[in-house]
C-alpha cells in the first residue's frame, strides 16, 4: 500500500501540467551512531526524490541496503539484525515543504524550510517536522537538512549485547541536488 501511495505522487506530481517539479539528481545521504565505545557512519548515494513547488508536496525513498559502511559485517549486521532490509527495503518520507513566508524559487537565494510529514523508518511511520536549508542558484534546489532519528520511535531493536556500541539518536545528514523535471 505505502509503495502505491508513492508511486502515486510520483506520478500525479509528474503529470501535472501547471507542476514546477523538480526531481533529485545528486544525493549523499549520511547517518553516523556515536558511543564511547564505537562510531558508526554510512553513506549512500541513491535517493529518489521530487518536490513540486506548485503545491510544495515532497517525497523521497532511499533503499536501504544502499548504505554503505566502513566493514561489510557492519552492514551485514544492519541490513540483517537491525532495519530487516529485506523485509522493509525502503526509508521514505511523504508531506510538504512549509515555511514562514511563501516558498520562492523564481530568484536565487536561501530560505529555511520545514518538511512536514510522514518519515517511514523500518515499516514504522512517524510524523515529522525536519528543518531545512533550500537554496536556489541557477535554477538548481539544493536542500541540505541534519535531523536525529530516535531508534526506538521506529521499532528498530538493538540487542543488549551491541547496546553499548549503537546510539540510541542516529543523527543524519542529507544533501540532495533537484533539478527541474
Amino acid at each position: 500500500m505505502k509503495k502505491m501511495l508513492f508511486l502515486a505522487m510520483f506520478s500525479s506530481l509528474a503529470y501535472a501540467g501547471q507542476a514546477q517539479v523538480y526531481t533529485g539528481k545528486t544525493v549523499n545521504v549520511e547517518f553516523y551512531s556515536h558511543t564511547p565505545v564505537e562510531d558508526i557512519k554510512a553513506k549512500t548515494p541513491v535517493m529518489t526524490s521530487v518536490i513540486d513547488f506548485s503545491n510544495n508536496s515532497f517525497a523521497f525513498k532511499i533503499p536501504v541496503k544502499t548504505f554503505d559502511f566502513p566493514n561489510d559485517l557492519m552492514e551485514e549486521h544492519f541490513n540483517e539484525n537491525y532495519m530487516e532490509s529485506d523485509k522493509y527495503p525502503n526509508a521514505t518520507f511523504n508531506g510538504k515543504m512549509t515555511s514562514a513566508t511563501k516558498i520562492d524559487i523564481s530568484k536565487d537565494g536561501t530560505q529555511n524550510v520545514m518538511a512536514e510529514g510522514k518519515l517511514t523508518i523500518h515499516g514504522v511511520a512517524q510524523d515529522r517536522k525536519i528543518p531545512a536549508t533550500l537554496t536556489v542558484k541557477d535554477g538548481k534546489i539544493k536542500i541540505d537538512a541534519k535531523f536525529n532519528v530516535h531508534l526506538t520511535d521506529h521499532k528498530v531493536e538493538v540487542p543488549t549485547i551491541v547496546m553499548s556500541k549503537i546510539a540510541e539518536d542516529i543523527a543524519v545528514t542529507v544533501n540532495l541536488a533537484m533539478e527541474k523535471h
